[in-house]
């Protein structure tokens, strides 16, 4: 394996790791040992879908990672998925939940064998609340439950390809967003609580700043797997138009448990999104785009873009 491992210092208790050996030749490095994002209703977390006022709704958010280094091997379903759903209780309060879903595979030539190799690996759901408070604030928090399983290390062969990419499929659908990377973290439970403060203008400007705390607690092999406490931050601003919707946004995560030695860089990562969507009626159609910014994610990733449609009932 290799030894530059995304996690052992940010995300020291994610699972994974980010690599494939031959015949599949090495696609990327390291990410998430073996061990271990919320969601907002203005936004479900990591995503720029708006909630409709008092309706409920649903949403499929598909993103495609393109990987830093020699990834032409890897099959076009190389993605992550996210459902997700919105419910009013009253007029100022949500219940939001998603359920992720990553694949990771390799085209059979590519992989030097008939049938090639891919994983699908379902992520932990994620069930939380969002209340809107006056003068533009709100909070919000949920907890992400520990249902995905860490992967067996069998010794070679077959079984040992096949468990490469079982890791690489978490691997996929914690790079694709690092808003909520531990959504394919292996037996570990997420809680979260944040609060934000949106300002709007008449003239359809908009910009929001939050901020908030992320606990992650292993549920397998305590004995030396921490629990890791982050600092999430972010801003985003957007123009609301008539038909169409556009924002930019920048993000931060830091752990705050690290070694004290590293510094507040080597213990922190750095995310730029943006979107634009279109609305028709109660369907809104829209694309997505996000890239690492700082942090060892950036060695590994270049860009994430993604298509995401969501459906008022």
């Amino acid at each position: 394996m290799t030894d530059r491992l995304v996690g052992t210092r940010v995300f020291s208790c994610l699972p994974a790791a980010f690599l494939l050996l031959t015949p599949f030749g090495l696609l990327g490095v390291g990410l998430l040992g073996a061990g271990p994002a919320a969601a907002q209703p203005t936004w479900p977390e990591g995503t720029w879908t708006e909630a409709t006022t008092g309706r409920p709704q649903v949403s499929l958010d598909w993103t495609k990672p393109s990987f830093d280094g020699e990834t032409e091997a890897t099959s076009l379903l190389t993605s992550r998925l996210v459902l997700s759903g919105q419910y009013p209780i009253g007029k100022s309060t949500r219940l939001v939940a998603d359920l992720p879903i990553s694949r990771f595979g390799i085209d059979d030539e590519d992989a030097g064998r008939a049938d090639g190799v891919s994983s699908t690996k379902v992520g932990n759901p994620y069930l939380g609340a969002h209340a809107r408070l006056s003068g533009g604030w709100a909070v919000g928090g949920g907890a992400r439950l520990p249902l995905t399983s860490g992967p067996e290390a069998p010794d070679a062969g077959d079984e040992f390809r096949q468990n490469a990419a079982d890791i690489l499929a978490l691997a996929t659908g914690s790079l694709a967003d690092m808003s909520r990377v531990e959504a394919f973290g292996a037996e570990t439970f997420t809680a979260r609580g944040y609060g934000e403060y949106t300002l709007r203008s008449a003239g359809g400007l908009s910009g929001r700043l939050r901020s908030g705390l992320s606990l992650l607690a292993p549920t397998e092999n305590t004995d030396f797997r921490e629990n890791v406490v982050l600092l999430d931050y972010g801003a985003r601003a957007w123009y609301d138009g008539k038909r169409f919707r556009v924002g930019l946004g920048l993000g931060g995560r830091t752990n705050l448990n690290a070694d004290e030695t590293e510094t507040f860089n080597e213990r922190s990562i750095y995310f730029f999104d943006s979107a634009v969507q279109a609305r028709f009626g109660r369907v809104r159609p829209g694309f997505t785009f996000r890239t690492p910014l700082g942090g060892e994610p950036s060695d590994l990733l270049d860009f994430a873009a993604g298509i995401t449609v969501t459906v008022a009932l």
